[in-house]
């Protein structure tokens, strides 16, 4: 039936999202913590300060990212719910 391929594919899609905002948020945590350790071991000269903060920066447009994210895997299981409904709705009518 179209419609339990139709779940099946939301359900991929919010996993895949899921995925991403997991992986990308881990690797942003990381980048982080790398950039503040290398700035720690230079004794926060101005070189490595200034990295730390380029670093930063890009973090913060990753997490940007992030939420959009999130907004998007949201909206992905608003409609995989009303699709569930509309499946129920219909097995209803057909009983």
């Amino acid at each position: 039936m179209a419609t339990h391929a139709k779940v099946h594919s939301f359900e991929e899609m919010i996993s895949a999202v899921g995925k991403f905002i997991s992986e990308v948020s881990e690797a942003c945590n990381n980048m982080q913590a790398a950039g503040n350790q290398y700035a720690i071991q230079c004794d926060n000269d101005v070189p490595s300060t200034k990295a730390n903060e380029k670093l930063g920066k890009c973090v913060n447009k990753f997490n940007e990212s992030l939420e959009t994210a999130q907004k998007i895997k949201e909206g992905l299981e608003r409609e995989l719910e009303k699709l569930l409904e509309l499946m129920k709705v219909a097995s209803d009518m057909g009983d």
